[in-house]
Formats: C-alpha cells, structure tokens, sequence
C-alpha cells in the first residue's frame, strides 16, 4: 500500500512538473510545394541512375524544402511531391521565389517511365500534374 501511494505522489509531482514547463519549440507543418518545372533525360537506360532536378515555388521565406515524396502508382508510373515545412508562428516575408532541388531516380523497369509531378489543385480541389514520359532505351 505505502509503494502504491508514493507511485501517486510521485506521477503528481511529475505531473506539475511538467504543467509548469514552458513550450518554446516552433510549431512547424507541412506542405505540398508547387512544381514548375522538372529536368529529367530524354530517355533511360536500363538499370542507369539519373539525378533530376526539380524546380518548385517557395511561397514564402518559412517554407522550407524537406523532401521529395515519390510515390509507385504502377510499375513505371510515379507521382512526386516536393515537400516542405513551415514555422507558423512567425512572421514571413510573402515573396515566391523558385527553388531546384535534385532526386537520384534508379530505372528499373525495361518500359517507359511516366513522373507525375504536382503542381496544385484545379477549380474542384482535383490534382493537377506536369506530366512527362521518359522512354527506356
């Protein structure tokens, strides 16, 4: 009995602790960049490696870029996603600027590859794509 009370006392204590911490971390959310432009090779070669560079829209300067998501939506069909992380709690400069930032992209399938990148949503909230198709010699 007396371990399970000083169990209680000591959560308590850890509790108001805790309560009395101040959170000065940022809060930071992410997002989906706009894409405008993509440099991809004309065509691959199987089994190659090709870096591509990506052009996309910083809309302001807390938006920083984090990551390419690509995603297999069929064999040679991939959807890419620039994404970056904003400070929401400071002011930002509202100046779009264009960013490049480059993914390794390895080939292996012997059929043309289609890249889907995302430049937005349309009128009805659909996804809109710049598409481009890379034959595989």
């Amino acid at each position: 009995m007396r371990r399970l009370f000083l169990a209680f006392v000591l959560v308590v204590i850890a509790f108001i602790v805790s309560s009395c911490l101040k959170d000065d971390a940022p809060t930071i959310e992410f997002h989906a960049l706009r894409i405008v432009d993509a440099d991809v090779p004309e065509s691959f070669t199987f089994n190659g490696r090709y870096e591509i560079t990506v052009t996309y829209v910083r809309p302001d300067d807390c938006t920083h870029f984090e990551v390419f998501d690509v995603v297999q939506k069929d064999t040679t069909i991939r959807e890419v996603v620039a994404i970056g992380s904003m400070f929401v709690d400071r002011q930002c400069a509202q100046v779009a600027t264009e960013q490049q930032e480059s993914f390794l992209f390895e080939v292996k399938y012997d059929q043309p590859y289609l890249f889907r990148f995302w430049q937005g949503t349309d009128a009805n909230g659909e996804p809109t794509f710049l598409d481009i198709e890379v034959p595989v010699e």
